[in-house]
């Protein structure tokens, strides 16, 4: 299973029709906030399903803060990591990750692309899509997972 994995394009349609090509085909797309509008977009775009969260610019109630979803047997938490203070340090979010027993956390909200294991436990933030920080470009992230293997890398999104 390949699943496409986006966060913060605030509005920017061009830059997620531009991080769709580069990420290429996936069995999922899976958006973590900021704003759920563009995911809105992707349900219509895409034949594929799209499952998000919504961030701190997300102001209507369409989407919740947090999601779990299970996939190949792996236990998968949602997030735009506002709530979890990731701009801060990521220790919040892995504590509540081990208490709750997930396998695979993703996350945004920093703009900062980032992929680590906490023992067992693959993080992702995939970056940004339209507002990179840091002097990275615009990334995305993707996931490969079969039954016993869970792949996740950060592409560059090319124009």
């Amino acid at each position: 299973m390949r699943i496409g994995v986006i966060s913060d394009s605030h509005g920017k349609r061009f830059a997620i029709d531009r991080a769709l090509k580069n990420i290429g085909e996936v069995d999922m797309l899976i958006h973590l906030g900021d704003l759920c509008s563009d995911a809105a977009y992707l349900e219509k775009s895409l034949e594929v399903p799209v499952v998000y969260v919504r961030g701190n610019c997300d102001f209507s109630g369409q989407a919740p803060y947090s999601r779990e979803i299970e996939l190949k047997g792996k236990r998968i938490f949602l997030t735009h990591g506002h709530l979890y203070r990731v701009k801060w340090g990521t220790s919040y979010l892995v504590d509540f990750a081990r208490k709750n027993g997930f396998d695979v956390v993703l996350f945004g909200h920093t703009h900062v692309p980032e992929v680590f294991w906490e023992g067992d436990i693959v993080f992702m933030n995939p970056g940004s899509v339209s507002l990179p920080r840091e002097s990275t470009g615009p990334t995305a992230g993707v996931i490969e997972m079969s039954d016993d293997k869970i792949v996740p890398y950060i592409i560059k999104v090319r124009y």
